[in-house]
């Protein structure tokens, strides 16, 4: 029979076999439990890489799609825009100048006094031998009339001199001094009146006051005014060398002032410079207006277009709406241009005039300037709407 302590002993032992095999199997249970838990959140993330990457590709592939369905289409394009339509000559060359005269002056005083009058402003025309200026010679007249006092005593003096010279009085010095005196008295007179004569400035010839100088009260120390020979208005050009050879002697021009597009000019070469301007590399030429009006004024700039047709009248330059022709399309017996309006195609109707060398076309209504317009529209295949990029 078991000792009862043994048996005590025995039922602990089994009690704690009982309780580590229980917590043995609690502890294997949460591992699994553990392990099971780990894999299906690796499996969770698993699928939601998946979906991120999917969602990812989804989207690059939807954003090309999406682009190629919107993206711009590339076009050639012209612009409508204004040609002028003028001389039927034909320019074989073409230069900027500007406007001068045969020969400009800059009229001056010889006398250092102040105006007292001035007979000009600037822009008129005067005269030959009209007023320009007076001069202050108040001064020189009273110089003048003690100088003529002066005469008149030394006048009498050598007559005095003269009688008593012919009665043996005085000698052949006191004779010669006298009349010595006298001379020089005359002379000094004289060169008074040339400088009152010269307090009196006149035009030396016909021509356009281009520049005034001086005011009243002043002293004309740079001059009086500049004068321009206006009876022929020239316009002066640099032709470069190279093309020096296209210019002649007996040559039609065609002028135009930058201030009026509108009015073409006639002209013939006035003169070709014998030398050359080696630091521009050119050879200054002018040609002369045949029929200038007030507009022209000096140095205001121009085009000269050389032809080696005879122009001898003026004529009116006409501005003509002109479009590309080749953006222009037919269809339904109508005319049609595709142009571009925010950025995308849009359709006009348009009425045509007549073409405008080989290549432009008069367009009488349906555009306005300036508006763009997409050349050989129907090699593109393009619909209202489609976005366009300019090439």
């Amino acid at each position: 029979m078991m000792n009862p302590l043994t048996a005590n002993k025995k039922a602990d032992q089994d009690q704690q076999e009982n309780k580590t095999a229980t917590e043995q199997t609690r502890i294997q249970k949460l591992a699994a439990e553990l392990t099971r838990e780990r894999n299906k959140s690796q499996t969770r993330r698993k699928i939601r890489r998946w979906i991120y990457w999917s969602l990812f590709l989804l989207l690059i592939v939807g954003g090309y799609f999406v682009w190629r369905a919107y993206r711009p289409i590339p076009v050639n394009t012209s612009v409508v825009s204004y040609q002028r339509i003028g001389s039927t000559a034909q320019p074989i060359l073409r230069l900027s100048g500007y406007v001068t005269y045969p020969r400009i002056s800059t009229i001056s005083a010889r006398v250092q006094t102040p105006v007292i009058q001035l007979g000009f402003d600037v822009g008129d025309r005067v005269q030959k031998g009209a007023l320009l200026a007076e001069f202050d010679h108040s001064e020189l007249l009273t110089r003048r009339n003690v100088q003529q006092i002066t005469i008149r005593d030394l006048q009498e003096t050598l007559n005095r001199v003269q009688n008593l010279y012919k009665a043996g009085a005085a000698s052949d010095a006191d004779l010669q001094n006298a009349q010595t005196q006298l001379e020089s008295a005359r002379a000094s007179l004289n060169l008074i009146n040339t400088q009152i004569d010269n307090s009196t400035v006149r035009a030396p010839y016909s021509g356009l006051v281009i520049d005034k100088m001086v005011e009243l009260g002043e002293i004309a120390a740079r001059g009086i005014c500049r004068l321009a020979d206006d009876s022929k208005i020239l316009v002066e050009v640099d032709v470069n060398q190279e093309d020096i050879a296209k210019v002649h002697a007996d040559q039609s021009a065609v002028v135009l002032l930058d201030a009026y597009p509108e009015t073409e000019y006639a002209a013939d070469i006035y003169e070709i410079m014998p030398t050359a301007d080696p630091s521009k590399n050119t050879i200054q030429v002018k040609v002369e207006v045949l029929k200038p009006d007030d507009r022209f004024k000096p140095n205001m700039s121009a085009k000269v277009f050389f032809t080696d047709e005879k122009v001898t009248e003026n004529s009116t330059v006409k501005a003509v709406l002109t479009v590309d022709k080749a953006a222009v399309f037919k269809r339904d017996g109508a005319t049609h241009l595709y142009i571009i309006q925010r950025g995308r195609v849009r359709e006009r109707t348009v009425e045509l005039g007549e073409p405008i060398g080989d290549r432009l076309v008069e367009i009488k209504s349906g555009v306005n300037p300036d508006q763009r317009v997409i050349l050989n529209p129907l090699q593109y295949n393009l619909d209202l709407g489609d976005r366009i990029e300019v090439l």
